[in-house]
């Protein structure tokens, strides 16, 4: 019997809450964050109170290597010797909790450990062996064992010691080691030894730490020793340490935690396996705890490679987590720090890590719930971590991680790593409940998070990303997604105030090349007959903040930087066009469903869904081509240039109209054209062109409900032309140079309207009464209308002025009133038309006049009914005749025509018609042909102003005759000079011939009026009254008449009795 006394100083013994485990917990908490070089192992600190306990220890059987066998671990835990040692223990824990408790977070851990320290049972204990032969079946045997005592281990079962282990206190760094030696047994024999605990606190539960060698063989000699170097009022620091000699090229080091009904059956294991290859000669662990610094040293005698296994097994459940490290240096410092809320974790290191990888697998039963994979490559010899104001940073100062791959899975197994070395992002849902992700990034120096609002995220890279694959399948919907991110910059920032609707990036100086997305949807469209859609994005700046806004339908996004080119491609399966520059392409058919667009420089997106309103800006203005095919018609078009910023708003107006609005802040398009077939168009026509030019910044067109006023408004600009052309087989018409044309021509299919600078238009939709204002180029414009039947009507305006044309057709009677708008470019002189021609056969016959010098503005009327809509002013309302007074009736006819200048005066240059008309000839060369003897009305320089004419009449109901009747007839003593002839058919001579040569020989009236009562049976029976007067020029003009046998003048008075209208 040896005795001996054992003084302890406390000095701050800080265990685990289950001791011997802290070996083995310590050893892959290390090893996981990477870890530094070691202190003094010597160094220790010391309370200013010491507490002396002493321990009377019988340690007999020392040197006696009889293996003492059990059959179960139940078996060998059984009937334990007294824990002499806890008495020590527990006094000191007690102590290191009391000086701890003021640290946060130290104080609550040193408190759970003096409680397990107090009730740990670690003087009996047992081993558990397993010994795998060669060829064998595993053989696991259970030895008891005292602390402190050397305990032979029979691995074998012959009956031999081959091992022997000592659990016992370190008397001078107040700790605990295990230590297990291998005799006369095989180095290379597989065989795993365990020291197995009883952990009294926790009723069932059991410790275990030993060496396994079931891979490689075991060490000469194995110990694993827990130190606390020292523990104050702030501080505690704690040492593990694993030493082998003679070991074999791969050994592990295993911990672990179990319970259950006995610890042969546990249903709760944490077990914890590190395997080192080289296996380090000395491997340690230092951690010093503090308030506001925590720091892990590992120093390691070699580099190493480290493989880690942990297990954490339930009844329902496991959760399995599997690491390597290749190669661990060997010296790895981590160190954490506290400032003002502020965190920082350093990892240092002497030396890179060339790969690290960790699984992690959470099953119930033989199903996977969750799993995980990390990857990593080139991990450098220095990281940081650091968490301030809710932002997360890990940077490699001076270094970079080669690769970095994470995968994710859920309810099945992680999915293969992508494929090649090269970074990707992979997604895949399988189901509801599965799915799989992965995620590699390369060359990968820091990368910062801030989730606490705004949104913010930064990657920096050590060297150009390259190409990032992008994949995305998804089973239940059928979707499937593919695409590339193109060199990614060096440094990228992204922050995104949702709240605010802002997102910025900021690449440092480097833009990101191209992002693109492919969509394939198989079991149906996306939508119409949409089954795949692409999008690629290029030329993102280096630079850039995106405003976005969504409220009420709208949606606006707006760029402080022109993004270089977006493409969008939705389609039945069918690639992009072929084409170049920006590009919108759609098409419909039986064969093809695409829809395309390309557009660049894209600064911002606008649209409303009530009102209708939308917006697009671009950088710079830009050709942008357009194509369609749809419902049998094939459209292209092409728009030079799209300004950089177009919008329009669809607004609803008073009485159900529709105002939409056009608005590019300034900028025109020079020209828009369009090219159609297949529309269904009139008589046969199967093509379209047409030509915009010059198309200004601002337009506005309104669409009445019904019965309004169509108005289009360019707001004071013009469109400089507007071809439209719609022709069959024999082509356009087109207008001759020079000139604008309205043509259609019905057996021809061609419809043409080329106008120039077109300014504001409006017309009503209804005729009765018909308001039409329009503002056109002062170039010739020749119209014409020709009819299947061979109806036609044609002619030329010299030079239109901008005007309004009001007709009012009502009461009987139609009034027309001709406007010239006095100001535009397209106004001109003092707003005469010089000229307007007509040829025509619509009247039964042939038609060919010309009226020359139309005024600005023109009134005519013209009245078929008793009615007073159209009688001159001047007609009285009552008249006296021979003394009697008589009311004038209504006119029963009556015209006005009244033109005036701007100034509304009359006119300098009179109106001046010229013309032929044949009733019952169509052919222009017969009916001008004298020797065809034709029934014709010429007209030859009739000049003419203001015109008044009317006549009226009531019967008043006599037996035989009576009733009033007069006639007015006024030029407003403006004369009228010419010549009319009418000529009836098969005839050579004039029937009715009026001449009044220019300038002398002319007729004129100054409201002219006459008025005659009559009663056949009276004593007196005509009253008759007259006022105004007629005035001839000299020579006096002609009115003659053909009568066979003389040719009577009503002018003159030749030929008739009297002196005629002129006297």
């Amino acid at each position: 019997m040896n005795a001996f006394v054992v003084r302890l100083p406390i000095a701050g013994f800080v265990g685990a809450r289950r001791v011997v485990c802290v070996l083995g917990a310590t050893l892959v908490a290390a090893l996981a964050f990477g870890a530094a070089a070691a202190p003094d192992a010597h160094a220790q600190l010391s309370l200013s109170a010491g507490v002396s306990v002493n321990l009377g220890l019988n340690l007999g059987g020392i040197g006696d290597l009889t293996p003492t066998s059990a059959d179960s671990l139940d078996d060998a835990l059984s009937n334990s010797p007294t824990s002499l040692l806890q008495a020590a223990l527990c006094p000191v824990t007690s102590a290191v909790a009391g000086a701890t408790e003021p640290i946060p977070g130290v104080g609550t851990l040193t408190n759970r450990l003096s409680a397990v320290a107090c009730a740990v049972n670690i003087l009996g204990y047992a081993y558990r062996t397993t010994y795998v032969p060669t060829g064998g079946q595993k053989i696991v045997r259970y030895s008891r064992a005292v602390a402190a005592v050397p305990t032979p281990l029979d691995v074998n079962g012959d009956g031999l010691a081959d091992f022997t282990g000592t659990l016992r206190p370190s008397l001078t760094l107040n700790g605990i080691g295990l230590s297990i030696s291998r005799l006369a047994f095989p180095s290379s024999a597989k065989v795993s030894i365990e020291a197995v605990m009883i952990d009294p606190l926790s009723p069932k539960t059991y410790l275990g730490v030993g060496e396994n060698g079931i891979a490689a063989g075991t060490a000469s000699n194995w110990t694993a020793t827990v130190s606390v170097y020292g523990v104050s009022s702030t501080t505690t620091d704690v040492g593990v340490n694993v030493a082998t000699s003679g070991a074999p090229t791969k050994l592990s080091t295993l911990g672990e935690v179990f319970s259950g009904p006995s610890a042969d059956a546990p249903t709760n294991i944490d077990r914890g396996d590190v395997s080192f290859s080289p296996v380090p000669a000395s491997l340690d662990t230092r951690i010093s705890l503090a308030q506001s610094r925590q720091q892990a040293i590992v120093t390691s005698t070699v580099p190493t490679k480290v493989v880690a296994d942990v297990d954490l097994i339930r009844l329902e459940s496991e959760k399995n987590i599997d690491a390597t490290v290749d190669r661990l240096p060997t010296s790895v410092n981590i160190l954490h720090t506290t400032e003002g809320g502020d965190e920082t974790v350093t990892y240092t290191a002497n030396s890179t890590i060339g790969r690290l990888s960790a699984a992690y697998h959470d099953r119930a039963g033989s199903s996977i719930r969750t799993a995980a994979q990390l990857d990593a490559t080139n991990v450098p010899a220095k990281i940081t971590f650091q968490q301030i104001d809710g932002r997360t940073t890990v940077d490699a100062p001076g270094g970079s991680f080669g690769s970095v791959e994470a995968r994710f899975a859920k309810n099945r197994e992680v999915p293969a790593s992508g494929a090649g070395s090269g970074p990707y992002a992979a997604f895949h849902r399988f189901s509801t409940s599965e799915l799989t992700a992965g995620l590699r990034l390369t060359n990968l120096k820091s990368v910062s998070i801030d989730p606490s609002g705004p949104y913010a995220g930064r990657l920096v890279f050590a060297a150009p990303l390259g190409s990032l694959p992008l994949s995305a399948q998804d089973d239940i919907s059928q979707i499937t997604l593919t695409g590339t991110l193109s060199n990614l910059p060096l440094d990228t920032a992204v922050t995104a105030d949702v709240d605010n609707g802002v997102v910025t990036f900021d690449g440092h100086g480097q833009g990101i090349d191209k992002i693109e997305l492919h969509a394939r949807k198989a079991n149906g469209p996306f939508f119409a007959r949409a089954s795949r859609l692409d999008a690629t994005i290029e030329g993102i700046p280096a630079q850039e903040t995106i405003n976005f806004e969504q409220s009420d339908g709208a949606v606006t996004v707006a760029a402080t930087n022109p993004i270089g080119k977006i493409t969008l491609l939705a389609s039945d399966g069918t690639d992009a066009p072929a084409v170049d520059g920006s590009y919108a392409w759609y098409e419909d058919t039986a064969s093809r469903y695409r829809a395309f667009v390309r557009i660049s420089g894209l600064k911002g997106l606008s649209f409303d869904a009530d009102p209708v309103a939308g917006a697009i800006d671009t950088s710079p203005a830009q050709l942008l081509k357009l194509h369609g095919e749809t419902g049998g018609i094939t459209f292209d078009s092409t728009i030079d240039k799209l300004p950089p910023h177009v919008g329009f708003t669809i607004t609803p107006g008073a009485g159900g109209r529709q105002v939409i609005d056009y608005n590019t802040n300034g900028t025109e398009i020079d020209k828009i054209t369009a090219d159609a077939t297949g529309l269904p168009l009139p008589n046969g026509a199967n093509k379209l062109h047409a030509e915009i030019d010059d198309l200004p910044s601002h337009m506005t067109l309104t669409l009445p409900a019904s019965g309004g006023t169509i108005a289009f408004d360019p707001h004071g600009d013009h469109i400089g032309r507007v071809l439209a052309q719609a022709y069959g087989d024999d082509g356009p018409a087109n207008a001759a140079d020079g000139h604008q044309l309205l043509h259609y021509d019905e057996s021809k299919a061609q419809i043409t309207v080329d106008v120039h600078n077109v300014g504001a238009l409006s017309a009503t939709q209804s005729a009765s009464p018909l308001n039409l204002s329009y503002d056109i180029s002062s170039a010739p414009l020749d119209f014409g209308v020709a009819l299947s039947d061979g109806t036609y009507f044609n002619g030329t305006v010299s030079n239109p002025q901008p005007a309004t044309i009001f007709v009012d057709p009502s009461d009987g009677a139609t009034a027309v009133l001709y406007q010239v708008q006095a100001s535009g470019p397209n106004f001109r002189g003092n707003g005469q038309i010089d000229q307007i021609d007509l040829y025509t056969n619509a009247a039964g016959g042939y038609l060919e006049a010309s009226l020359s010098n139309v005024p600005a503005r023109v009134y005519a009327c013209v009245q078929s009914e008793t009615g007073t809509r159209c009688k001159p002013t001047w007609v009285p309302l009552t008249t006296v005749a021979d003394g009697d007074t008589y009311s004038v009736p209504h006119p029963s006819f009556a015209f006005q025509l009244l033109p005036t200048d701007l100034n509304n005066q009359v006119p300098e240059n009179r109106l001046t018609l010229n013309g032929i008309l044949c009733p019952g000839q169509e052919d222009p060369a017969l009916c001008k042909d004298p020797s065809k003897k034709n029934e014709r009305i010429v007209i030859d320089d009739l000049m003419f102003n203001t015109v008044e004419a009317a006549v009226g009449h009531r019967d008043e109901g006599c037996d035989v005759a009576c009733g009033r009747v007069w006639a007015g007839f006024n030029t407003e003593d403006d004369p009228i000079n010419g010549r009319v002839r009418y000529i009836e058919q098969g005839e050579d001579d004039t029937l009715v011939d009026f001449r009044a040569p220019n300038p002398d020989s002319f007729l004129a009236a100054n409201r002219k009026f006459y008025f005659l009562h009559y009663d056949i049976v009276a004593f007196d029976m005509f009253d008759d009254s007259s006022s105004g007067g007629i005035t001839c020029g000299s020579p006096r003009p002609n009115l003659e008449i053909e009568v066979p046998g003389f040719n009577p003048d009503l002018l003159t008075g030749n030929n008739i009795p009297g002196d005629g209208v002129c006297g």
